[in-house]
């Protein structure tokens, strides 16, 4: 354990389980810091100081202190990019924020790119290789990547649906903004504010949403 100036930390997507960093999660961190809560020392990797654990702690002392603010690490070897991978699921997967199911499909698929066995990516996630299996089988699509083929893609619940399949480029980013819940949810959301009297008419910009969303369900061709 040692102090190191947060600003020499560097954070590799390559080996961050998550999809993104979580802005709402910093800000309810730097509330509980304000309050004087002590954070956890950040792991790190020895040689090439790169983020094992804390990418989140590592912007909020960031965004509150600055780059040449020191903080407390813990540095670990590893043998190969591999095993920094599977440490990286590991704690992230034990405490702080929780892995959702998106960002397990996308360690799955980080984990394909490093060749780390299904088995270690199942017990890093503490989870059994059966239930994994069923995980990439029901959220993984396909993105075309012109001249290189295709490239797996992890799917929100919203487009599960979409598992096996091929997306477009307007597509995947569509999954990537959208919220996680089924279909059903925001559809059944949207009914009951309508049913209820309950949505926003006064919001210019909304009515005009809801409108162009009429429009496009007036063209939807539904099998019958």
């Amino acid at each position: 354990m040692r102090m190191i100036k947060v600003g020499e930390l560097v954070m590799d997507f390559s080996i961050y389980p998550r999809v993104s960093v979580d802005a709402t999660h910093i800000r309810y961190m730097r509330e509980a810091v304000e309050a004087g809560v002590t954070l956890p020392p950040i792991i790190i990797c020895k040689k090439t100081r790169r983020i094992v654990d804390g990418f989140h702690r590592c912007r909020l002392y960031l965004a509150m202190h600055g780059g040449e603010h020191e903080v407390e690490v813990i540095e670990k070897t590893y043998r190969q990019e591999a095993d920094i991978l599977a440490d990286a699921i590991r704690y992230n997967a034990a405490h702080g924020r929780a892995l959702t199911r998106y960002d397990r499909v996308h360690c799955c698929l980080l984990g394909d790119k490093l060749e780390l066995p299904e088995d270690v990516i199942a017990g890093a996630l503490q989870m059994t290789v059966e239930t994994l299996k069923e995980l990439r089988l029901g959220r993984v699509g396909k993105l075309s990547i012109p001249g290189d083929g295709q490239e797996s893609v992890p799917l929100k619940r919203t487009l599960a649906h979409m598992s096996g399949k091929t997306l477009t480029p307007a597509q995947a980013e569509a999954n990537e903004r959208a919220g996680g819940m089924s279909a059903m949810f925001y559809t059944n959301q949207l009914i009951s504010l309508l049913e209820n009297d309950l949505l926003d008419v006064e919001n210019e910009a909304l009515i005009a949403r809801v409108k162009h969303l009429g429009g496009l369900i007036r063209k939807l061709k539904i099998a019958a």
